[in-house]
């Protein structure tokens, strides 16, 4: 995402809007800020703004962010080298890491184990963040780690571990992993604001999901690394519009798996783009 902010900035400014980009510790801090009026409009994980829309708090999609791309999937199950796991069944009764239980990669990897032959009700899952997972596996301390690039390339690349499955898929095909929301009375105040924050989003990944050679050098300022490294540093795919589709396959998730307590639809939460 580096690379699309750097961008946006610009067509921020051309299109009139005074905006200014704050980073944050975490998306639950990005959400209590934009809850709490000190922020406009926030970028978090799509299960956290998911979960406060199911307990009452009045979020809304602008616009997406980051996407799953089942080409070019940038998270994944992985287990030692050495490890018999292959299906899914093969991961009952065994210790699974998360970066946090009850996030993304949790009902991912329930969902791929119930949807392999396995029994995710007899999986436990561990809180251990996704640069410490590779460590863990090798000691032993898991069978499994679900876990994202950077982490994931450095942890097969070391040779100690191996791909077990893209659980991402076993959301849906394709779906919205991140995006950008605000609260539902700032954007019934501000139509024209969001509506050309659309537009830029819209326009913006567009162009940076089909120029990685060109935008290499932003992605480079932006984050502090060196120009080889951007420019052969893995991409995600950025979304363009807001679609229910792409946000209801984990509404869905979620509720099947008691992380909110029933699904809804998913058109109740999205600001469409005129």
């Amino acid at each position: 995402m580096p690379v699309l902010y750097a961008q946006q900035m610009g067509a921020f400014r051309r299109a009139g809007l005074d905006v200014q980009l704050t980073r944050a510790t975490s998306g639950s801090a990005v959400a209590a800020a934009v809850a709490g009026g000190s922020l406009d409009i926030g970028k978090s994980s799509i299960v956290s703004i998911v979960t406060a829309r199911a307990k009452g708090v009045p979020f809304v999609w602008i616009a997406p962010a980051s996407m799953y791309n089942p080409a070019a999937p940038d998270g994944g199950l992985i287990v030692s080298t050495g490890s018999p796991i292959k299906t899914g069944r093969d991961l009952n009764g065994k210790i699974i890491a998360t970066p946090a239980l009850g996030d993304l990669n949790t009902i991912a990897a329930r969902a791929w184990a119930d949807q392999n032959g396995g029994d995710s009700k007899t999986i436990q899952f561990v809180e251990i963040p996704v640069a410490a997972q590779a460590a863990a596996l090798d000691e032993g301390r898991i069978a499994a780690g679900g876990i994202i690039n950077p982490f994931l390339g450095q942890a097969l690349a070391s040779g100690k571990a191996r791909f077990l499955a893209p659980f991402y898929s076993a959301i849906a095909r394709s779906f919205m992993l991140s995006g950008w929301f605000t609260t539902a009375d700032f954007a019934v105040k501000h139509r024209d604001a969001i509506a050309n924050f659309q537009r830029i989003i819209d326009t913006s990944s567009t162009y940076t999901n089909a120029h990685h050679a060109e935008t290499a050098p932003l992605l480079a300022t932006w984050s502090g690394i060196t120009l080889d490294a951007a420019a052969h540093s893995p991409r995600m795919t950025n979304g363009t519009r807001i679609a229910a589709e792409e946000i209801q396959p984990v509404i869905d998730l979620l509720a099947r798996y008691a992380v909110i307590p029933k699904a809804f639809d998913a058109r109740e939460m999205i600001v469409q783009p005129p």
